[in-house]
Parts: structure tokens; C-alpha cells; sequence
């Protein structure tokens, strides 16, 4: 493992392998590379994921048990969110292993909570749980592959690279921001290199970026002298 640091960035990474063999066999192994990323003036802890997935009717999840007292989650749709219970008070309750959300699904309780973001998953579930002590928790689980083989024996073979993240937050998901992080690490700042033309006008700059589209783009800064 490595780890290395900046004033604005502070990162890890490790490289695991395994396989679902029972003995020891030369066949391809799943390899994964998680690199966790932290950044200043964020409470957000990225971890980027390179993994080479080889498995077959196995699946791949991250948990996070987390201490707060919840018995709903909050979760992203496509035009919003919407609340849904997490409890087992019945069969059908128990019988529930996961739902579907875009991305982020929250869980808090009054004055603090923890949110679970991800840049190409949608598969989560939470439960109920308790600690030693008998305090209830809450544990967030993510599914990230699956070795399927019906309707494709193929699917998520091969090289993936993903990103989830794990947000606590005061107060609710509004005061904790959940759905703007969730938005950056989706659409993170691009850096796009531009050339520019300065002009003998007041304070005028053109400046072209040639990458986007077919043709140039122009933009025009202005700003006073």
C-alpha cells in the first residue's frame, strides 16, 4: 500500500486478489485496486475502485456500519427521492434485499447522518442492527458486481473502475449538502486546455477550446482596466 498527501488532497490505495475456487486453480483471478481520497473542505471520503472481475455466481458489496439510530432510508430517484422503511416487522419486510437508487441513499436521525454516494451503482439495501452493547446502529450496503450467469454468463466480466463515497453530515441531508456532493462527484470539474487571444480592447479576452464539439467555442471575459 502507498499513501501520499497535499494541502488541498490527502490519498491511499492497496490491491487485494481473490478467488472463488475452493483449490488452488490457474484460472483468471478477481484483482481489486481501491484507492480512498479525501478533500479539503469536504467531509466526503472518495474511494476510487479499479477491479478485474473473474467471478461467477458470487457478488461484490461494500458495508458500512454506521452509529445512527434510523428506521428509514432516504434514497435518489429520477425526478427526486423518496423515504423507505427499513424495518423487519414482518415477513415481507424481511424479505427485502435491495432497492434501487440513483446517487446517494441517506440514513440520519435528529442533528446527524451518514450518506452513501456512488458514481455508477444502484443497487442498495440497509438494516437494522445492534452493537455489543445493544445500541441500534444502521449498516449501508452497496452492491458494485455480480457474477450472474442468466440472462448474460458474461456480464461485469472484466476491468471496472468506479467510485463510492461515504458523507457524514450534520443535521439531515439538506443541511448536509448530500445531493450537491452527490452531483460533484458525478460531474467533477473538468480541466480543458485553451488558448487564448488577448485584443487591444479594454479588458477583452477570446478564448477558444477547440476540444469541444466540432467547432471552436468562444468565450469572451471581460473585465474592467
Amino acid at each position: 500500500s502507498s499513501t501520499s498527501a497535499w494541502p488541498a488532497r490527502s490519498a491511499g490505495s492497496t490491491t487485494s486478489r481473490h478467488s472463488s475456487a475452493a483449490v488452488p486453480c490457474s484460472g483468471p483471478l478477481t484483482a481489486a485496486r481501491p484507492a480512498s481520497t479525501t478533500m479539503a473542505g469536504s467531509a466526503r471520503v472518495d474511494v476510487v475502485n479499479d477491479v478485474d472481475w473473474h467471478e461467477h455466481e458470487q457478488m461484490l458489496k461494500v458495508a458500512f456500519p454506521v452509529d445512527v439510530h434510523a428506521d428509514e432510508v432516504t434514497r435518489e430517484i429520477q425526478f427526486g427521492h423518496l423515504r423507505s422503511p427499513i424495518h423487519t416487522n414482518t415477513s415481507w419486510d424481511a424479505a427485502r434485499f435491495e432497492v434501487c437508487a440513483h446517487r446517494w441513499v441517506d440514513v440520519s436521525e435528529p442533528g446527524f447522518g451518514v450518506a452513501l454516494l456512488n458514481d455508477s451503482k444502484y443497487g442498495h439495501d440497509a438494516v437494522r442492527e445492534a452493537d455489543p452493547g445493544g445500541t441500534p446502529t444502521t449498516v449501508l450496503r452497496l452492491t458494485l458486481l455480480r457474477g450472474a450467469r442468466y440472462p448474460d454468463p458474461e456480464a461485469d466480466q472484466g476491468d471496472h473502475r468506479f467510485t463510492y463515497s461515504l458523507l457524514p453530515h450534520a443535521g439531515d441531508l439538506r443541511e448536509g449538502d448530500v445531493i450537491g456532493e452527490a452531483a460533484r462527484l458525478n460531474a467533477p470539474v473538468r480541466v480543458v486546455p485553451a488558448d487564448y487571444e488577448p485584443r487591444q480592447r479594454l479588458g477583452e479576452l477570446v478564448v477558444r477550446f477547440p476540444q469541444i464539439g466540432r467547432a471552436s467555442c468562444r468565450e469572451r471575459v471581460s473585465s474592467p482596466v
